[in-house]
């Protein structure tokens, strides 16, 4: 059993185990297969490593039937078992989304050996995908985190992901989607990806009676969330989720986020992350949470706040993982079509401690609309070169 309440519930990534003396068996058996017509899958003794002529990221593609433990720093140990088969192509687009995260992250990551996850098939119907990387107390980072961020090199797996039943798109990584109405997987990799970089939180129970808390250890991304008040999140702290949210002294004693009589666990409360690259990429613009069937189907927060809008609850519990931006890959949103980060999305990887360099992906993005008097109108005095 956990040790500890706050276990998270997603992040991820993947990792590859060589064993050269089955190379040769390796390849035999994929020449078989070819030569049969069979559908090709990738066997545990084939190495992936990203990028293939570095050691950011490596992965251990398990075979059908397959069987790994997975050690913990802080809970027991889990076997997870592939029910289902990963294949050639699946592995091109789980390389593709990782490739992502070497071109961003790789030129100032600390890490001194790859990067370890494992990726299986689920074999669950309507899952998606799932990842997770275990939280280490002494760093306030995730495993995969802690690594690329401080260079600790823990000799355990970092991440794993599982994939479900679901019909893949097989476009690549794009900016924009190009897989129609299926899930392009290149791009929920590199989504789940993120979750195991940090993009997640802690949320416990503070007693028997199931009141919502931050548990006494929360990490960094989790101490950059803010509430529908502008309290910032705290060890310790009660959470409220109230129709009308409090005025006065009182407003400082907890962590306020807003329901609503036809709605009591929304997916939009109000919750919003801050940090000063944040700061930098919105100008001083205050953003509303973005148009979506969720928050339509009842009186969710309609405000806007200082900071990047994050989802609150799904199936009446605390997410707290997800940024809402309009259409945000790593939004909850029924429709997305960005297949990449945007950059508000990379400020927040820097405020939890990632060494990255936007002007490479974004020359300035504008999130505001103007002013009141002049609405839609934006000035750009601030060009990528200047003369």
């Amino acid at each position: 059993m956990p040790k500890d309440p706050s276990f998270p519930y997603r992040q991820s990534p993947f990792c590859l185990v060589t064993r050269l003396p089955l190379l040769m068996l390796a390849w035999f058996l994929l020449a078989c297969s070819l030569m049969l017509g069979m559908p090709q899958t990738i066997h545990a003794m084939y190495p992936v490593l990203v990028p293939e002529n570095g050691s950011l990221f490596e992965f251990d593609i398990l075979e059908m039937g397959e069987s790994v433990e997975f050690d913990y720093l802080n809970y027991d140990s889990a076997i997870f078992t592939a029910a289902g088969p990963i294949t050639d192509r699946d592995v091109r687009e789980i390389m593709a989304g990782a490739e992502y995260w070497s071109t961003v992250l790789g030129p100032d990551a600390a890490n001194v050996r790859p990067v370890r996850f494992i990726v299986f098939n689920g074999n669950v119907a309507g899952m998606g995908a799932i990842a997770t990387s275990e939280f280490a107390h002494d760093t306030g980072r995730t495993l995969v985190g802690e690594s690329i961020i401080d260079g600790i090199d823990r000799d355990m797996i970092h991440g794993e992901i599982r994939l479900g039943n679901e019909t893949w798109g097989y476009s690549g990584l794009q900016p924009l989607g190009m897989d129609g109405d299926n899930m392009g997987l290149a791009s929920i990799v590199l989504h789940e990806m993120a979750h195991t970089l940090g993009l997640l939180a802690n949320v416990g129970k503070s007693d028997e009676q199931g009141l919502l808390a931050f548990p006494e250890y929360i990490p960094v991304y989790t101490s950059h969330l803010y509430d529908a008040l502008g309290n910032r999140a705290r060890p310790g702290m009660p959470i409220y989720l109230v129709q009308d949210l409090p005025s006065g002294e009182e407003t400082t004693s907890g962590f306020y986020l807003q329901g609503s009589s036809d709605n009591p666990y929304p997916l939009y409360t109000g919750l919003h992350f801050r940090g000063k690259n944040v700061t930098e990429v919105l100008e001083g613009a205050r953003l509303a949470f973005p148009e979506s069937a969720f928050s339509l189907a009842s009186d969710a927060f309609r405000g806007t706040v200082d900071g990047v809008p994050i989802n609150g609850f799904e199936n009446g519990n605390p997410e707290f993982g997800h940024i809402e931006l309009q259409n945000s890959l790593m939004s909850h949103q029924e429709w997305r079509n960005w297949g990449v980060f945007m950059e508000a999305e990379l400020a927040i990887l820097q405020d939890i401690g990632y060494r990255l360099d936007r002007k490479r992906f974004f020359g300035r993005s504008i999130y505001g609309s103007g002013t009141e008097d002049d609405l839609n109108r934006v000035r750009n005095d601030t060009p990528l070169l200047r003369a």
